[in-house]
């Protein structure tokens, strides 16, 4: 009986670990984040320590005088994904490449699989064509792998594809292609941005036209009513511009510094007299106090209503225009009607605390009539967040610091061979 147990414990354990050695996408380890050196992924320690230090500099290299990234990746396994499919999918996933040129080569090797791939971005397809990468593959890298060797193998095929790219047509065509795709994509962005402007400066006219005769046709729609009830209109007409000047700013601050003048030269337009005929006149802000009641005068004071007198000196006529201010915080009084009611006073007559809710109380008052209204309002309790306590974690990544990819993209280009 001991013996089958044992033997299916031992049966388990194998099972674990082969489980334990299939990757996925996400699972293999891409140490140039750790350290922007790493060329290399060596999970399962496939490559010797040796060949990994010579890939790495060779790659180093090849980045700093082409910036051109290479890669490898060794893997046991990667289950039932073919690797081609599983290739693509990693070169894409990180981003192998500088962004926009695509020069980036992927070289994985799974060891159950048998095989070694090439896979390329864009940028590298003519440097490295298909026929060229089943080459290399073939004679600089399966033959050791047959024996077994799978860094020296690994590193064969790196100086190859280093020599190839490193060679002086070749590396000035990938740093053609880069500058041609650099300057392509200056001119189309010049191109792009000077579109856009002239659309905007185009809309921005057509805002400001299209604005303007709409308060054009307000004012000859209105032109047999007094300067008064022309100018009331406008005020209410401008509805809808401050949307318009989230999109055209500029467009609108002109529009508005021609709608001002005209509404202004609405209220100060010169106005007769309804019973003699006689010219009326416009008061001083000084002289004007004299004809305006005290509900009146307060509405100045704070500012909610600016009134025009005119008088006429003829027959003793006069006329008080109440001009309001948008953006004032006093509303009108429910006791005497005038526009100079606002909140005064806030103030805490029950703190809140962690297990009660507190109670304010907020004071209104008018500046004309005195009159006081008291509202009360509830605050609250405190809520006290848990704090969370623990040291920061973190790794050390040598003396060089972690990198990553440019994010390129996989041009589908490379190949395949098996050993």
């Amino acid at each position: 009986m001991r013996k089958p147990v044992i033997l299916g414990i031992l049966l388990c354990f194998c099972c674990l670990l082969v489980h334990a050695e299939v990757w996925t996408i996400q699972s293999v380890p891409n140490t140039k984040i750790q350290d922007a050196r790493a060329y290399v992924s060596n999970p399962d320690g496939l490559i010797d320590a040796q060949s990994q230090a010579a890939i790495n500099s060779l790659l180093a290299q090849a980045e700093t005088d082409l910036t051109a990234e290479i890669f490898v990746v060794a893997l046991k396994s990667v289950g039932d994904v073919p690797i081609q499919e599983f290739a693509v999918e990693l070169f894409n996933e990180w981003g192998i490449g500088k962004k926009g040129n695509d020069n980036g080569l992927l070289i994985l090797m799974v060891e159950n699989q048998r095989k070694v791939d090439f896979e390329t971005g864009y940028g590298m397809e003519g440097v490295l064509p298909d026929a060229i990468c089943k080459r290399i593959i073939h004679n600089n890298i399966t033959p050791f792998m047959r024996q077994g060797k799978y860094g020296e193998g690994l590193l064969s095929g790196v100086k190859s594809v280093v020599s190839v790219v490193s060679n002086p047509k070749a590396a000035a065509e990938i740093k053609a292609d880069m500058n041609a795709k650099n300057a392509a994509r200056n001119e189309k962005l010049k191109s792009t941005l000077f579109n856009i402007l002239l659309v905007y400066l185009m809309a921005s006219i057509v805002v400001f036209v299209l604005s303007s005769r709409r308060v054009g046709k307000k004012i000859k729609q209105s032109n047999k009513q007094d300067p008064y009830s022309i100018y009331k209109l406008l005020v209410t007409s401008k509805v809808g511009y401050g949307i318009l000047a989230i999109f055209f700013p500029l467009t609108m601050v002109l529009f508005y510094i021609w709608y001002k003048r005209n509404i202004k030269s609405y209220r100060m337009m010169p106005r007769l007299c309804p019973d003699c005929g006689k010219p009326v006149s416009l008061m001083s802000e000084k002289l004007e106090d004299a004809y305006l009641n005290s509900g009146q005068q307060a509405e100045e004071i704070v500012g909610s209503v600016d009134y025009d007198a005119w008088v006429c000196f003829g027959c003793g006529y006069h006329l008080f225009l109440p001009y309001s201010n948008a953006f004032t915080r006093y509303k009108t009084c429910p006791a005497c009607g005038y526009q100079t009611f606002a909140q005064t006073r806030n103030r805490i007559l029950f703190a809140p605390t962690p297990l009660s809710c507190g109670e304010g109380e907020k004071i209104y008052s008018c500046e004309n009539c005195n009159h006081e209204v008291h509202e009360r309002y509830t605050i609250p309790m405190i809520v006290i967040l848990p704090t969370k306590e623990g040291g920061r974690s973190g790794f050390d990544s040598g003396d060089f610091g972690g990198g990553s990819f440019g994010g390129g993209m996989s041009g589908g280009g490379g190949a395949s061979d098996g050993w």
